[in-house]
C-alpha cells in the first residue's frame, strides 16, 4: 500500500483510520433492518418488503437512507420535520409520503406507540422509543447518535425508561472498542480553534479547511470560523441544506466565492481520503489566489490517539509547509465509555449492534462488551437466567428423599434450595461442621459456578473467576470461556462421569444423622 500508492512512507495510523473508517458503516443485513416485535424497517430501504407499509428514518446520512429514490412508494416514512425537509428536497420523495414527526410528541402507529428523541448527533437526527401497547416492554432503536449528558439526563427519556422496561436496544455500535475512548465534544471544540488560532499567528496567510459529511460536523465548523474570524464558505448545495437544517447564518456561512478580499478564510469540503489529502490541498491553495499556505482539519474519532491528546496536536506537514492536515478526534457518535453508560442507563434485555455487526456462532461478539450493564435474567439462552433466586409455585412439587430430607423441585434456579440442607434444624456441631466445610472447599458462589462449569474445574480456579466477575457469575461464566484452560486444571474425560464431592443429600444425611 505505501510503496503504490504514493510511493513514500505512510504513517500505519492513517491507513487504519482509513480502513476503519470506510468498513464501520450501518451495516446492511435485512434482519436488524426489521424491528422485532413490530411491522416496522429502521433505515432498510434496500430492504423494502410488500407486507412491511411503515418505515423510520432516524437521520439523513446516505448509508441510513440507501435504497431510498424519489420513486419510493411502499408506504409511509416516518422522521423528524429537519429530516423530512432533507429527503423530499434532495432525494424528491413526494410528500404525501413522509409523515414528520417532532421530537417528544407521542404518536400511535399501529397500536404502538413511537416517540423520536434527539440523538445529538447531526440535525434531525433522532433515537426511536417504540412501546407496543401488546406488551409491558419497549424496544429502543438508536439509529446514529451521541451518548453525551443531554442524552443521558435527558428527562423525557428517563421518564419513558421508568415506565417500560427495554426489551431490545438497536445500538449504534461505531466506536464499539476499549481503545476509542476519545475526549468530550467540547474539549476537542476547544482545541480546534487552539491550533486555528496557532496557524493563523504562523502564517496570516493560511486558508482553513474543515472536512464535513453532506449533513453534520457544523459545531467543528463554526468553532474554526470563530477562532479565525471570518465567514465560511460553502457551496451552494451545503447552504441549502443548512437552510433546510435551520442553521443558516448570515454573519457565519457566505456562499460567494471573492478570491481578492479573502471574505472567507474557512472553506468547507469533503472529507479527504487520508492518500489524497495533501495532493488535493496543493490544488486548493493554487486555486485560491492568495493563501500561502492551507490547513486542514479532518474532524472524526478515528482520528484520536492517548498519545496525540497528552502531547498535544501535531500536523503533518508536506510540499514545503504549505499543506498541513491535523486529525482532530471531534465525533458525532459516542466513544466506547458512553455506549457503555447508555447500556447501563437503559439495561436493555437484549443488544443488537447495527454498525459492523457480525455473528460469531450466531452471537455478535460485540455485545460481550455489555454484559455487566445489561438485565440477563429473563435469557434462557445466557447462564444469567439461572443464577436468580428461587420462586415457588402455589402447589410445590416435592419428592422423598431417604427418611428425613425432602427435597423441592419447583426451583427453576441453580441457587442449592435450602430444604436441601435446613442448617436451621440441625445442632449446632454439626451446623458448625457443615460451615467449615463450606468453607474450606470454597465459598458458595465459587462451588455454585463449579457445579455449571463441571467438577474438572478446580474450585480455586472458580473463586478467581467469581473474584474477576465482581460476584457476577454469568460473567464469570463468558471469562472462564473466553481464556485459555487454566494450568492447573485437567481436561474432562468423556468417558467418566464427574461426581460432585461431599455436598450430595444423601451424604450428608447420613453425616447429619452420626452427628445427632
Amino acid at each position: 500500500y505505501q510503496r503504490r500508492v504514493r510511493g513514500t512512507p505512510l504513517k500505519v495510523a492513517w491507513v487504519v483510520r482509513l480502513v476503519d473508517s470506510t468498513v464501520l458503516m450501518a451495516t446492511q443485513i435485512g434482519e436488524i433492518k426489521r424491528v422485532s416485535g413490530t411491522p416496522f424497517i429502521v433505515d432498510g430501504f434496500n430492504f423494502i418488503e410488500p407486507s412491511v407499509t411503515h418505515y423510520f428514518l432516524t437521520h439523513f446520512h446516505s448509508d441510513h437512507y440507501t435504497g431510498l429514490n424519489s420513486e419510493f412508494n411502499s408506504g409511509t416514512i416516518y422522521c423528524t420535520p429537519i429530516t423530512a425537509k432533507l429527503v423530499i428536497d434532495t432525494i424528491g420523495v413526494h410528500p404525501s409520503r413522509i409523515h414528520a414527526i417532532p421530537l417528544y410528541t407521542p404518536t400511535t402507529i399501529c397500536d404502538i406507540v413511537v416517540n423520536f428523541l434527539d440523538a445529538d448527533h447531526c440535525p434531525g437526527s433522532a433515537i426511536l422509543h417504540f412501546a407496543p401497547n401488546s406488551t409491558q416492554t419497549a424496544i429502543i432503536h438508536t439509529g446514529d447518535f451521541r451518548a453525551s449528558s443531554a442524552v443521558m439526563k435527558n428527562k423525557y427519556l428517563g421518564s419513558l425508561l421508568l415506565d417500560r422496561a427495554v426489551e431490545t436496544l438497536y445500538l449504534d455500535t461505531t466506536y464499539c472498542k476499549p481503545q476509542h475512548t476519545f475526549p468530550e465534544q467540547g474539549w476537542t471544540l476547544k482545541q480546534l480553534a487552539s491550533i486555528a488560532k496557532a496557524e493563523l499567528a504562523r502564517e496570516p496567510k493560511t486558508l482553513f479547511v474543515v472536512g464535513s459529511y453532506s449533513v453534520g460536523k457544523e459545531r467543528a465548523i463554526e468553532a474554526v470560523g470563530e477562532a479565525v474570524g471570518t465567514k465560511v464558505l460553502v457551496s451552494e448545495r451545503r447552504g441549502r441544506m443548512l437552510e433546510l437544517c435551520e442553521l443558516w447564518r448570515d454573519h457565519v456561512y457566505t456562499i460567494d466565492n471573492n478570491k481578492n478580499t479573502q471574505v472567507a478564510k474557512v472553506h468547507v469540503s469533503q472529507l479527504m481520503p487520508p492518500q489524497q489529502q495533501h495532493g488535493r490541498l496543493l490544488k486548493m491553495l493554487a486555486d485560491s489566489g492568495w493563501a500561502s499556505a492551507v490547513c486542514y482539519f479532518r474532524p472524526t474519532g478515528w482520528g484520536f490517539s492517548k498519545k496525540q491528546v497528552a502531547d498535544g496536536f501535531k500536523a503533518w506537514v508536506e510540499n514545503g509547509g504549505r499543506t498541513r492536515v491535523y486529525s482532530v478526534p471531534y465525533s458525532e457518535h459516542s466513544s466506547y465509555h458512553q455506549l457503555k453508560e447508555f447500556v447501563g442507563l437503559v439495561k436493555p434485555q437484549r443488544v443488537i449492534p447495527t454498525v459492523n455487526a457480525v455473528k460469531r456462532h450466531g452471537t455478535d461478539p460485540q455485545i460481550e462488551h455489555f454484559l455487566d450493564s445489561m438485565d440477563l435474567t429473563n435469557d434462557k439462552t445466557r447462564i444469567d437466567a439461572y443464577f436468580k433466586p428461587a420462586v415457588k409455585s402455589e402447589k410445590p412439587v416435592s419428592r422423598t428423599v431417604g427418611a428425613q430430607e425432602t427435597v423441592d423441585l419447583t426451583c427453576d434456579s441453580l441457587t442449592p434450595s435450602p430444604n436441601m440442607l435446613d442448617l436451621n434444624q440441625v445442632d449446632p456441631h454439626a451446623q458448625r461442621e457443615v460451615e467449615a466445610e463450606l468453607a474450606c472447599s470454597g465459598t458458595i458462589k465459587a462451588r455454585q459456578l463449579q457445579a455449571v462449569l463441571g467438577y474438572h474445574v478446580g474450585i480455586d480456579h472458580c473463586e478467581s473467576l467469581v473474584n474477576q466477575a465482581s460476584g457476577n457469575l454469568g460473567r464469570a461464566v463468558s471469562i472462564h470461556f473466553d481464556k485459555p484452560t487454566e494450568p492447573n486444571q485437567t481436561k474432562p474425560n468423556p468417558t467418566k462421569r464427574h461426581r460432585p464431592p461431599a455436598l450430595s443429600v444423601k451424604n450428608n444425611s447420613k453425616r447429619l444423622q452420626n452427628s445427632k
